[in-house]
């Protein structure tokens, strides 16, 4: 359904969905384009919510400003109008560019009325002076006809990752729809309002937001973005891979993935209150984790140990006798800690010998781990490791496979969607070994994976009483065995399945390897 409102003339469509209480989600495109850049998320959406979008005053469809000033009262209204029109008291709000922009000023005008906000490629910290200068740039340049439709040229070849040519032929009809002025009043406004905002403006505003990013964003490149991460503690910040300006053409199921997940995850903790959460956590980590590596990544130590224990140091294995004298568990444990003193060593590796005794063996230990080394490198061991009196520090960047599991984990937990939840969980676990890390029995380990075990299981019993398809369960019982093989309920439940489902030798498989395990 298509209609323009009586009121102020803003084209728009409705779909309700087919689900009685279902929640509403506004989608609300930027400066020159309309709401047909959601053609391909609308459908991914409107199985679960009602959904609204529209061409923002002289945009797309809708009427012209007729010149008068671009002002947030006038966009505000003009929302405000077609919701009331609609009956619609609350919402969610998904806003691209400028109406993103739009939506922060539409929450801090309507408190009560946007239960989410997810901003997508939107400024909000922009630099000063540059910003001055584009605008003063695209001023001169829509004054000319001839210059805009260059620029129209120019940002539609530019804005779409390795778009198709139907999309460029798409995106050049969206921006011809908006006339020269309609386009500056809005940019105008967008740019001198994100010149003002404060930190604080921006952290006062009590709703649950998100950043979706293009990772090759030309217009508000990626790098910009994540510097604004350390001022927006509650905003999770996302990246949308292969997408640019554009990323819900880009990359529609992504963002919808991204989009849902997000909405959801808010329904769920709506009683605890919007927290800064371990998924953002995970994400900026992730982040800065990969710039590090790109500055340093002639510095790499990586240990692997999952299954079988394994050093390289960058991208070459270190081979030697690492063995002998606790080499490997000690350079694991340094590695992975960064930063450990001489007393925490001799309180765990050796706790039941004398001082002296202790210091000894540390000694011996640390001249193995020095040999090795020295004898892949041809360097001094101080180049990669800083022993001192009290303490032992690494100097370079450690990747450890016991930290990269778990992420994973964290991932898995953190990942509102079930479907994709299951699968994340069943493909990652299927993967490990019957026995995490089985060269390593010392105490503070033990905890460690103890702990990770005690995660996956976790996980895989959730879903299991999610009631999944019998195929899913199948495989999340086989997980749930490989990670406690001694509950019996796993066992039984598998076979049932395995033998509903006409699969016997499976099942007889099964059953024989949960009884030879207690032989």
């Amino acid at each position: 359904m298509s209609k323009k409102t009586k009121q102020i003339s803003l084209h728009y469509e409705y779909l309700k969905c087919v689900k009685p209480g279902a929640e509403t989600v506004l989608f609300v495109h930027g400066v020159g384009m309309d709401m047909s850049i959601w053609d391909d998320v609308i459908p991914l959406f409107q199985k679960d919510f009602n959904v609204i979008r529209c061409d923002l005053p002289g945009h797309g469809y809708s009427g012209s400003a007729n010149e008068a000033a671009f002002t947030w009262e006038l966009l505000i209204n003009s929302i405000k109008a077609l919701l009331e029109k609609l009956t619609i008291s609350s919402l969610h709000y998904i806003g691209h560019g400028g109406g993103g922009v739009l939506g922060i000023e539409l929450a801090r005008s309507e408190k009560e009325l946007i239960k989410t906000l997810t901003l997508a490629d939107t400024p909000i910290f922009i630099p000063k002076e540059f910003s001055k200068q584009e605008l003063n740039n695209r001023i001169e340049t829509v004054s000319d006809c001839v210059r805009f439709e260059e620029m129209i040229t120019a940002l539609v070849n530019t804005i779409s990752y390795k778009a198709p040519e139907c999309r460029l032929t798409k995106l050049t009809s969206i921006y011809r729809r908006v006339t020269p002025s309609d386009y500056i009043g809005f940019f105008r406004l967008v740019i001198e309002t994100a010149l003002e905002y404060l930190v604080d403006e921006i952290q006062r505003l009590n709703v649950p937001m998100m950043m979706l990013q293009g990772e090759y964003d030309p217009l508000m490149p990626l790098e910009l973005q994540v510097m604004n991460i350390p001022y927006l503690k509650k905003m999770r910040f996302f990246i949308i891979p292969d997408s640019g300006y554009v990323p819900m053409m880009d990359q529609p199921m992504i963002f919808t993935q991204f989009s849902r997940m997000f909405i959801k995850k808010q329904a769920e903790s709506e009683s605890a209150g919007f927290t800064y959460t371990q998924a953002l956590k995970k994400e900026v980590n992730s982040i800065v984790r990969s710039g590090v590596e790109k500055l340093d990544s002639q510095n790499l130590l990586e240990i692997n140990f999952i299954s079988q224990f394994s050093v390289w140091l960058n991208g070459s294995e270190v081979l030697g006798k690492w063995n002998q004298r606790k080499a490997k568990e000690l350079m694991t444990f340094i590695a992975y800690h960064g930063s450990v003193t001489r007393e925490q060593i001799y309180d765990l590796f050796w706790p039941e010998l004398e001082l002296n005794k202790a210091r000894n063996l540390l000694r011996v230990s640390l001249n193995h781990i020095k040999s090795i080394i020295e004898e892949h490198t041809g360097e001094p061991i101080e180049n990669y490791v800083a022993i001192d009196r009290d303490s032992i520090q690494m100097k370079i960047q450690c990747k450890l496979d016991l930290n990269e599991l778990s992420n994973c984990i964290d991932e898995i937990e953190h990942t509102c969607d079930y479907e994709v939840k299951e699968n994340l969980a069943v493909k990652r676990f299927s993967e490990l070994p019957d026995t995490l890390f089985p060269l390593f029995y010392d105490d503070w380990f033990l905890k460690i994976r103890t702990g990770l075990e005690s995660r996956i299981i976790r996980i895989g019993e959730d879903l299991l009483n999610a009631a999944p398809e019998k195929e899913m369960a199948i495989e999340l019982l086989k997980v749930l065995m490989k990670f406690n093989p001694g509950d019996d309920r796993y066992q039984e439940q598998l076979v049932a399945l395995l033998q509903k489902t006409n699969r016997q030798k499976e099942a007889r498989y099964f059953r024989n390897k949960s009884e030879s395990s207690f032989m």
